[in-house]
């Protein structure tokens, strides 16, 4: 018998062990299941708990109602797909924002709320594989098979 745990499973668990305001979706019976998407491979609740992004093989990234389970908006703009392994989703620390990293070298930071594009990052020369928001959400810094990690500024 197989007792191994799916990449993809062990890293939203382990994603959802590290935030609080999960513990009451993973006490519950019957997980949320949030469906709709191709190949989703990186997760992040809103501050708030609120909502949840995750990215995609589709090269989007959905926002979600953790209470619904229905999608709030669908990010689109990366021309690639978002990168298998990493985090490449996050939310600002005031839930206002959201990073995407993409195999299309580029990282976008999008309104929460709408769903818009508000800045595209360029300057990596391959693909992103990773995203993060400063604690005060001032920066963001991004990681890149280009072998550089990358700080910039956020507004």
């Amino acid at each position: 018998m197989n007792r191994t745990l799916p990449l993809q499973a062990f890293l939203t668990l382990a994603v959802l062990l590290t935030i609080p305001q999960a513990y009451p979706l993973l006490a519950q019976d019957k997980p949320l299941i949030l469906t709709g998407e191709l190949g989703v491979f990186s997760v992040a609740f809103s501050p708030d708990g609120k909502r949840i992004a995750t990215a995609s093989a589709a090269g989007s990234a959905s926002v979600w109602d953790v209470q619904s389970g229905k999608i709030l908006h669908i990010l689109e703009g990366n021309t690639g797909h978002v990168y298998i392994l990493g985090f490449n989703v996050a939310f600002s620390p005031d839930g206002k924002r959201i990073v995407t990293a993409s195999i299309d070298e580029t990282t976008r930071v999008w309104d929460a709320e709408s769903g818009q594009e508000l800045r595209k990052l360029v300057g990596h020369t391959d693909y992103v594989r990773g995203v993060a928001f400063s604690p005060d959400g001032k920066r963001i810094v991004t990681t890149s098979g280009d072998k550089t990690a990358r700080v910039w500024d956020a507004e």
